[in-house]
């Protein structure tokens, strides 16, 4: 008989995958559709109104993740970001304004439910950075990349490290949530110890660290949301008041 740790990691099916090809849904072959690039850049430029970012602090409007790279899914959404100036923002100080445009990315997501061929569209704002190792770049104002995606012999299911761990973290989840579902310290840091986890493999690994790839089969699987989710009504209960 096959002992436990096996079975589990045979059983477990990722919702992760790999391509040989960029999603076809919003690419001919390297290059973007014309349709989708005018509607994204649309969507984009309504989002800035709403966000308040002035046009002459825009300088340049790009697609990343999963659908500007080989490892899309049914849930990818198409990530597009405003690469922005924020000294021509505001003259408040750069934390301030990360937070104003989250809440801002939050009020258009919780308001609006915009999609290309089905895949709702996400937008944010930030100031230029560093590519993101293995991460495909596409320019929707050049209409060129910026940093093209390089296909890797890929294969998630076969990973028993991957695997393992994603056990792990679904089971200190579903812990978590049951055993210690009124301690809203002890779940907020397992929230900041994942998104920290994945933060920082990202910065030295890449896209395809173990450790992002978990964050996105837990994402996929609708568990940080599910915490999330959990978080944000332990928070509303423990401000209310009853009689």
């Amino acid at each position: 008989m096959k002992d436990f740790k096996n079975f589990l990691l045979e059983e477990t099916k990722l919702t992760l995958e790999y391509h040989k090809e960029l999603n076809p849904k919003f690419w001919n072959g390297q290059r973007l559709k014309p349709e989708v690039r005018k509607h994204l850049i649309m969507i984009a430029d309504k989002w800035a109104s709403f966000a308040k970012i002035p046009k002459s602090a825009i300088s340049d409007m790009i697609l990343t993740g999963g659908n500007a790279n080989y490892n899309y899914t049914k849930f990818s959404d198409l990530d597009v970001h405003l690469i922005t100036d924020f000294s021509k923002v505001s003259e408040c100080d750069k934390e301030f304004v990360n937070e104003f445009l989250m809440d801002k990315k939050t009020i258009w997501q919780l308001t609006h439910d915009i999609k290309i061929y089905g895949m709702p569209v996400e937008l944010f704002a930030h100031e230029d950075r560093p590519h993101k190792k293995k991460q495909g770049v596409y320019s929707l104002k050049k209409d060129t990349w910026l940093q093209q995606p390089k296909r890797e012999e890929i294969k998630y299911n076969e990973d028993d490290l991957l695997k393992s761990k994603v056990n792990h973290y679904v089971h200190m989840i579903n812990y978590a949530l049951k055993h210690h579902t009124d301690d809203l310290d002890t779940l907020k840091k397992m929230k900041d110890r994942i998104k920290g986890m994945r933060d920082s493999a990202i910065q030295k690994a890449g896209e395809f660290s173990v450790e992002n790839l978990v964050f996105k089969e837990l994402r996929n699987r609708g568990i940080l949301d599910k915490m999330t989710d959990h978080i944000r009504n332990l928070q509303d209960k423990k401000l209310s008041l009853k009689k």
